[in-house]
């Protein structure tokens, strides 16, 4: 296995020693065989055929809406107001607060993907895991969809309940009246935001607050109309990763110097429990 390749533009090491190093006190080094051959600068490298893992497979996503009715939903007791199907969009009843709950109780590590649509001035959202029925604010995860000039926290934010705020999106990627995407991953304590592609929250609740519970659609007032055309899911291991929703990594930082230290230049393979390849002193190179 190839643990690190490295070209090193500079070519500031081109002959000199190999050199055996005893760190400190407490480092037992015991080496069994040592080998070298030589090669000629013209020598090509051996073909190094990456080791990969292999690939996962994904569950397909299936739909939570099926376009003709309410089946697989259900309103908690006591609410009067009722969500309606029209021409396959699913509608909120735009009187008052409102929810509509899936009638599964069990959904834990999931992909939600949904299209929605909502007016200006409007507020609501989609709960995750919510523990009970209430024809009250229900309790879990809340990625909010809304449109308003005057609410700093936009579509896309992440909320613990009704209000509580885990993770504020302040850029508005919704525009009224346009259906949109929005994507959200649970994998146990790790929630994920997405819309139309762009990274809204990500948050890692420590607390570990809700594991599991049901889907809920809300709109939370009489200003507010929310639609979806379609609402799909699908399942996750509770070791998948959330990288399809990630940004991405940065720019990779230049090694980090921490100034001289004693031993011999040149680069050196470092055999530790940390296994990084390093050059002189302490500069990690790869």
């Amino acid at each position: 296995m190839v643990t690190a390749d490295y070209t090193d533009p500079a070519r500031r090491f081109t002959q000199g020693p190999i050199v055996l190093q005893h760190h400190n006190p407490v480092t037992s080094d015991e080496f069994r065989r040592i080998e070298i051959k030589e090669l000629t600068p013209e020598s090509p490298p051996t073909p190094v055929t990456p080791v990969l893992p292999p690939p996962t497979k994904e569950e397909p996503f299936l739909p939570l809406f099926n376009g003709k009715d309410l089946a697989g939903w259900k309103t908690p007791s006591g609410q009067v107001e009722k969500w309606r199907v029209d021409n396959g969009i699913l509608m909120g009843p735009g009187k008052k607060a409102s929810y509509l709950y899936s009638e599964r109780s069990d959904f834990k590590n999931f992909h939600l993907r949904a299209k929605a649509r909502v007016t200006d001035g409007s507020n609501g959202g989609i709960y995750l895991r919510a523990p009970d029925m209430a024809a009250k604010r229900p309790l879990g995860y809340k990625a909010l969809l809304n449109f308003s000039d005057l609410d700093l926290s936009k579509a896309g934010s992440l909320f613990s309940g009704f209000s509580n705020e885990l993770q504020a999106c302040r850029e508005s990627l919704v525009q009224p009246g346009k259906w949109f995407t929005l994507d959200v991953i649970a994998v146990k304590n790790q929630i994920t935001v997405k819309i139309d592609g762009k990274q809204s929250a990500t948050y890692t609740d420590e607390k570990q607050a809700f594991n599991v519970g049901h889907l809920v659609l809300e709109q939370a007032d009489s200003q507010t109309a929310i639609d979806f055309e379609t609402i799909e899911y699908r399942e996750l291991s509770a070791d998948a990763k959330v990288s399809a929703l990630d940004p991405g990594p940065g720019p990779v930082p230049a090694p980090k110097a921490f100034g001289p230290a004693p031993g011999p230049g040149g680069p050196k393979v470092v055999l530790n429990m940390n296994g990084v390849f390093e050059s002189d002193r302490f500069a990690g190179l790869q």
